[in-house]
């Protein structure tokens, strides 16, 4: 009996090879969950297509080349098209593990970005590992050969993924190490944030979308914008506030609430420390009433 077969009639495996498209970012070729017997192995061999493992549970034995790795619970481990490795399962406390296999355009850039480079193929896991458990339990659950369930599947495998790299991340920034982008991009972002969101919104939810450290974030924009996050946001309330003033005839309440402020006595406020005028003033002095 051919692999693919027991695959298919395996409820924790599925082969997704017929769908590939060599054009695309990423697709989607196998996903599994298993709870190895003891001492199973795989390989030696060159596989095709990049394995990514997340270790539920057990313990098990990674060999690439002449370096070998103790693979454990709470751990991430590859698998690279190309190159010779072995994995076995522990003979006594075999693990339990889940996977995706992908290939793509793009899958080496993003298993980069999510700390496999320069040789790495194990690493700790940042985040609760049962994450990826459930992404895989949603695939296996859609293995229909139809638009939308390829589509959806596309859709869990990116995640398994954006978790792969969640989690390094976040052990980035627990460390004080931030990714590749430079401070003037995290600026940049951090603005465009700020203008398209200013209505709703805290510096907590800034740092945390560009995804630094709220300290560093603060010292960063400082240095670049000569003011702090907290007085460009509200830079950005009172210039939105004052085109409303000028342009419409909304009462000042709903401006106040349309630019970030539920209290109008709090805006009215803080806009005559800025401008020397109260709103109402301002707007007279436009001309609007």
């Amino acid at each position: 009996m051919s692999d693919h077969a027991n695959y298919f009639e395996n409820p924790n495996y599925r082969l997704f090879e017929y769908l590939e498209n060599k054009d695309d970012d990423l697709y989607l070729r196998m996903c599994g969950i298993e709870q190895c017997i003891p001492g199973k192995e795989a390989g030696p061999d060159k596989r095709t297509g990049f394995h990514l493992h997340a270790v539920i549970a057990g313990k098990g034995k990674l060999r690439v080349g002449d370096h070998r790795y103790d693979v454990h619970a709470g751990q991430l481990f590859l698998t690279v098209p190309g190159i010779e490795m072995w994995y076995q399962a522990d003979e006594t406390d075999p693990w339990y593990y889940c996977w995706t296999t992908f290939e793509g355009k793009k899958a080496a850039e993003y298993l980069e970005s999510a700390g496999f480079s320069d040789g790495n193929y194990v690493r700790d896991c940042n985040i609760e590992i049962s994450r990826f458990l459930e992404v895989s339990q949603e695939m296996l659950a859609r293995p229909n050969l139809n638009l939308s369930s390829e589509l959806y599947r596309l859709g869990l495998a990116y995640r398994f993924l954006s978790l792969a790299i969640e989690s390094y991340e976040g052990k980035n920034r627990r460390a004080g190490a931030y990714s590749n982008l430079s401070t003037d991009d995290y600026i940049n972002y951090a603005i465009k944030y700020i203008q398209n969101n200013y209505a709703n919104l805290q510096i907590r939810n800034v740092a945390e979308y560009i995804g630094l450290n709220r300290t560093y974030f603060t010292a960063i924009f400082k240095e670049k914008m000569y003011m702090s996050p907290q007085e460009y946001l509200m830079k950005t309330r009172m210039r939105h506030a004052c085109e409303l003033l000028e342009n419409t005839d909304l009462p000042v309440r709903v401006i106040a609430g349309s630019v970030g402020y539920e209290n109008a006595l709090t805006f009215s406020k803080i806009f005559k420390q800025k401008y020397g005028v109260s709103p109402v003033d301002y707007r007279k002095q436009a001309g609007v009433l």
